[in-house]
């Protein structure tokens, strides 16, 4: 609740060029006591004179609203007999959790309010943005579907209405229905969904190849015109296909949830990035992120020209899903560029991608991800020649040209937990595993293996149980012993 404070008025009487004809008295009577039988005025005696703005409980006929407090309160009055307006209530603030005013409900606060008070017999009342009820979500039906939920395409009644409009259970030729709100244009749609014209109903809208959003690391856009970013963290490199996730007011430096999910009930443009954006996971707890500007890695990487503003570098986020229990473990993400302060270099060559030159000393290129040539000018110039042993994560290990990684990861019975590191050449595997030109050089590692054979049990590309077999394979590679 906002209370407003208005300056402390006194009350003076004033005579301004006046010439008065006044009758002249006798002067009023002593009492005795050298007290005139006049009121003073004593403040505290509970009357208030002229020269006081009240007195106690004589606020002179003032109020709070008549003061300038829409909304109320309680006037009261200092023992200065000056008018004391803390408790006078200004304008209501929506979007404090507190229903006051005119605001029919703020937050979670409905004022007792739900759907059955509204009409409605069933089904959830929120509020919205602007401090007024929500009724999308109130229902006449006793249904028992929401968006999404399986349903059997025989039976009626079956879908709640969403984002208020009706939901039908629509055949998806699988042998089950799923629940669908209908819809003839994109803005009857909730958050990040979209119209599909046939049959009519609201579903994902589509990043990648053979959707209308080509470009993976750039804006995506709904059939109505709205503009978003497509989800390249949710996609992998194999089948690069993802959604269009709906842009929101959250400017470049804003901070963001790296686990909002897009199609919550209740999110909206103040709770994601704007188009263009992506929310970066900064790794905190509880998870936190920062909205960071999209880029094209490789194709910075190909045309050695700058893609980003400033001083920033397109850095590649690709990596290898390690986590078992992702449907995706093993598998690559796609190349996803964002804008940071990072000096980018290629690993293959060791050289800055923008200037062709290498890193500033003492930085050397350091890998950032599992599934990509493009690292960071960053650690240090070590010491550590090819396969001498080095600390996982120490950047400062190794000589120029080499990188602290998985000592021999075909041979390690469990590289993902392992510690056994040596420094290793990075090479291109794109170029071969035998007789690979960055390999030449080092005799006792002769083979380029790519990052994506590390992990799996026989060495070999993974073979996903729900993706199949990778067929984008990362092309980060080490010259490593034979296998």
């Amino acid at each position: 609740m906002k209370i407003s404070y208005l300056p402390m008025i006194i009350v003076a009487l004033s005579f301004f060029g006046c010439s008065l004809m006044v009758e002249v008295k006798d002067p009023p009577a002593n009492n005795g006591n050298n007290v005139n039988n006049t009121n003073n005025g004593t403040c505290g005696d509970g009357i208030a004179q002229p020269a006081e703005a009240c007195d106690k409980n004589d606020l002179r006929g003032k109020t709070c609203e008549t003061q300038g407090y829409p909304l109320g309160g309680t006037l009261k009055c200092t023992g200065d007999c000056t008018l004391d307006y803390s408790n006078c209530v200004g304008d209501p603030t929506c979007g404090d959790n507190i229903r006051q005013g005119t605001e029919m409900c703020d937050g979670e606060d409905l004022g007792g309010s739900s759907c059955g008070t509204m009409g409605f017999p069933f089904g959830t009342l929120r509020c919205a943005a602007d401090c007024s009820f929500d009724t999308s979500d109130c229902r006449n039906a006793d249904c028992s579907k929401e968006n999404f939920e399986a349903c059997n395409t025989t039976l009626p009644n079956q879908c709640c209405p969403n984002n208020g409009h009706p939901s039908e259970c629509v055949d998806t030729q699988t042998g089950t229905g799923l629940c669908m709100q209908q819809c003839t244009q994109g803005m009857e749609c909730s958050w990040s969904m979209d119209c599909v014209e046939d049959p009519g109903v609201c579903y994902y809208a589509f990043c990648g190849p053979g959707t209308t959003n080509q470009d993976l690391n750039g804006p995506c856009v709904f059939s109505d015109l709205r503009v978003g970013t497509c989800d390249t963290a949710a996609a992998i490199a194999k089948e690069p296909v993802t959604t269009c996730n709906q842009g929101g007011m959250l400017g470049e430096g804003g901070f963001c949830d790296p686990i909002n999910n897009p199609w919550s009930p209740g999110v909206g443009e103040q709770d994601f990035c704007a188009a263009g954006l992506m929310c970066l996971n900064l790794g905190a707890n509880p998870p936190q992120g920062v909205c960071v500007s999209i880029c094209n890695p490789e194709l910075e990487r190909i045309q050695h020209s700058g893609l980003c503003t400033g001083a920033s570098h397109c850095v590649n986020l690709s990596t290898l899903i390690l986590d078992p229990t992702d449907p995706r473990f093993l598998l690559r993400t796609p190349d996803r560029g964002v804008c940071l302060g990072d000096v980018t270099c290629d690993l293959s060559t060791g050289y800055e991608i923008i200037s062709q030159m290498t890193c500033t000393a003492p930085s050397t290129c350091q890998m950032v991800g599992w599934g990509s040539l493009t690292g960071s000018c960053s650690g240090g110039t070590g010491t550590g020649t090819e396969g001498s042993p080095c600390s996982p994560g120490d950047t400062s290990a190794c000589v120029t040209g080499l990188v602290c990684t998985i000592a021999d990861p075909l041979h390690d019975p469990d590289p993902l937990t392992t510690d056994n590191y040596a420094c290793r050449k990075p090479c291109d595997a794109s170029l071969g595993e035998a007789n690979n030109p960055a390999c030449q050089t080092t005799p006792t590692a002769p083979s380029c293996i790519t990052t994506s054979r590390f992990f799996t049990t026989n060495h070999e590309l993974p073979n996903n149980s729900n993706f199949g077999l990778e067929t984008s394979p990362s092309p980060l590679g080490f010259c490593l012993p034979p296998p």
